[in-house]
């Protein structure tokens, strides 16, 4: 190969390999600025969302089960569906030990 190509090889190869280290620094810089504070108000959204969805679905299941909303047996029923669903969760996380 001729030494004028292989230099040239060699200075391309130099000028590639310090643009990709600089890019993974700013792409670290970037991430560390924008994206890992906003990770715990992502999460709090989250959980958020999560009891919602939760509520949501409990009521659901109550008002399926021909009780109605404002009823004696409605009223019963939400603490019990709330109360099954954390015995579920709690044997789960046991049994995975989460």
């Amino acid at each position: 190969m001729d030494s004028g190509l292989k230099q040239k090889i060699d200075i391309l190869y130099d000028y590639l390999h310090v643009m990709l280290w600089s890019g993974l620094a700013a792409l670290l810089i970037f991430f560390a600025l924008y994206t890992i504070p906003n990770v715990r108000v992502f999460q709090a959204k989250m959980q958020a969302a999560r009891i919602l969805d939760i509520a949501a679905e409990d009521e659901a299941l109550c008002t399926k089960l021909a009780m109605g909303k404002g009823t004696q047996a409605y009223a019963q029923c939400l603490p019990a569906v709330q109360e099954f669903r954390a015995a579920v969760e709690k044997r789960f996380f046991e049994h995975f030990d989460i």
